[in-house]
């Protein structure tokens, strides 16, 4: 079995290993470029094991406040969000330790996704909080593609 702290090593050895040209299938028709992407998406994976659970634990706390000061700022509708709010403070309530809680994502998204509708038009500090919730969101997802994408790994 193995520990969710190994699973990035034994991708990343996985990925060598595929786009090393050694490796070929039984027909012997596997091509360079599926190699090479084969080894890409390994390494992706690894990369998104490493690194995401702090990204969501971070986003997570990022949306409940930019939800938080909606209310406070008196932007959108107040029912809709304090509902979203409510959910999430609700789940995170009961205890879920896993910084890769994907409900707490979902519901911390659901307050991101009004803020974005609800502060489009509207200047001021909730329209500044939601762009800076979004700058987070591609930077955090830039951090996760970005050296497989870019550099083309």
């Amino acid at each position: 079995m193995l520990t969710r702290p190994a699973a990035p090593a034994v991708l990343n050895l996985l990925g060598r290993l595929i786009a090393s040209k050694s490796v070929q299938s039984a027909d012997g028709n596997v091509s360079p470029m599926e190699l090479v992407l084969s080894g890409q998406l390994l390494a992706f994976v690894a990369r998104r094991i490493e690194m995401e659970p702090a990204f969501i634990l971070e986003e997570v706390a990022t949306y409940q406040s930019v939800g938080e000061l909606l209310l406070e700022e008196s932007v959108g509708d107040q029912t809709t969000i304090q509902a979203a709010l409510t959910a999430l403070r609700e789940h995170c309530a009961r205890g879920v330790t896993q910084s890769h809680d994907a409900r707490a994502y979902a519901l911390a998204s659901e307050i991101f996704c009004i803020a974005i509708e609800e502060t489009f038009h509207v200047p001021g500090r909730a329209r500044d909080a939601m762009s800076a919730a979004l700058a987070l969101r591609v930077a955090n997802q830039e951090k996760v593609v970005g050296d497989f994408a870019v550099a083309g790994r």
